[in-house]
């Protein structure tokens, strides 16, 4: 049992339900994609290659590539499969399988969607996993930031990483389910490269509801919506509140600086200086620690400096320090 548990995380097993494969493909076609070839990496069941079977008529081709062999199997026997003759299943390592030769050899609009493993490096290194990149400083980090806690991070990222090497220079579609950290490193990846994207957008997802218990549902996680084409640089992302919201925030780049909502911004721009010598503080209750801070002696509360205070109770919230915890 706990060997099939530590498989089921290290190949990132678990199958995103059809019921969201179909939302996620009708997100799609509202967002205009119309693509000509679909490709699907880790297909696993095949629930996401079933859905765009049936929601995108016009594709030509739908390709579905998996490391369980077991998978592939099943899937073949299924009736949408054996009757939709577009479709195209094979055994296919992510980390060892030449994808970016394959996609150079089609043509037309491509989408590459579904559901990456959403383990971390260290995470496979602490159940002996292999489902992995060969290790390398791909993020570029410096020093000890290379070989310490800095060099940890999401397998999806990587993956994804590669999707947006492979789909550099063409019209082209993402669409993937992830961790929201993971999206936002994807947009700063993006921006630090300098490569192309045309639209970016994430769709909060309720991973309570369609995954089973085994899934660490206490992720935040979204669908990651990317269209890119041959000369666009349009480093901004639309972050919507699910997949039935229409009201978004936007996130993007301003003086270099990566901010959580443009519009607020702008907003308060007027605030804001490169070169201003004025700093603003975030620590002025630290700074304010032995005035704002009590001690109750008996009925009366003193401040860091003896002095005592008449208070309500009514407004004082328990506070412990973080270096009292250390």
């Amino acid at each position: 049992m706990i060997r099939s548990a530590h498989k089921k995380v290290e190949y990132g097993d678990f199958q995103t339900p059809l019921e969201l494969a179909e939302r996620v493909c009708q997100q799609l076609i509202k967002l205009g994609v119309i693509p000509d070839v679909i490709i699907e990496p880790t297909c696993g069941t095949g629930n996401f290659i079933e859905a765009t079977s049936r929601l995108f008529q016009s594709a030509k081709k739908i390709i579905g590539g998996e490391v369980n062999q077991q998978y592939i199997q099943e899937t073949r026997t299924k009736k949408q499969f054996i009757q939709d003759e577009r479709i195209e299943l094979q055994y296919a390592d992510f980390f060892q399988f030449d994808w970016l030769s394959l996609i150079n050899c089609l043509n037309g609009n491509i989408l590459v969607l579904g559901n990456f493993p959403w383990v971390t490096n260290s995470q496979q290194g602490s159940i002996g996993g292999k489902n992995l990149p060969k290790k390398n400083n791909f993020q570029n980090s410096n020093g000890l930031d290379a070989i310490t806690g800095k060099s940890n991070f999401d397998i999806s990222e990587w993956m994804l990483i590669q999707v947006i090497r492979w789909l550099q220079g063409r019209d082209a579609y993402l669409a993937m389910l992830c961790k929201v950290s993971v999206s936002r490193k994807i947009l700063s990846y993006i921006h630090t490269k300098n490569l192309n994207l045309a639209y970016c957008a994430t769709y909060r997802i309720d991973t309570k509801k369609y995954f089973d218990a085994t899934f660490d549902a206490t992720v935040e996680a979204c669908l990651l919506f990317c269209k890119f084409d041959s000369n666009s640089k349009n480093y901004f992302c639309n972050v919507f509140n699910s997949l039935e919201s229409l009201e978004h925030h936007q996130i993007g780049y301003r003086n270099n600086l990566l901010i959580r909502d443009v519009d607020f911004f702008e907003k308060l721009s007027q605030f804001y200086s490169v070169d201003s010598k004025t700093k603003w503080r975030s620590g002025i209750k630290h700074d304010c620690s032995k005035i704002m801070e009590f001690r109750k002696i008996g009925n009366t509360f003193v401040n860091g400096i003896g002095e005592a205070v008449d208070l309500e109770e009514t407004y004082l919230f328990p506070l412990l320090k973080g270096s009292d915890v250390a």
